[in-house]
């Protein structure tokens, strides 16, 4: 288990790297989404979105 923290940026930082694991999951994830009805088009969506909010994470983080 991560050691907990208060701090706002590393708050920040560990949400992104969740976010990041997520991101680079969703292709596994996308093998069985048809099952789910997720579309290709869709699971790639995902992709790009979890993508982004790692980047926005992690531009709040360093201005933190």
């Amino acid at each position: 288990m991560a050691p907990q923290t208060t701090n706002p940026a590393d708050l920040l930082d560990n949400a992104a790297a969740m976010v990041h694991f997520l991101a680079e999951c969703a292709p596994c994830f996308a093998v069985g989404s048809q099952n789910i009805g997720l579309s290709d088009e869709g699971s790639f969506g995902l992709i790009l979105i979890l993508r982004d909010i790692e980047g926005t994470l992690k531009e709040v983080s360093n201005l933190l």
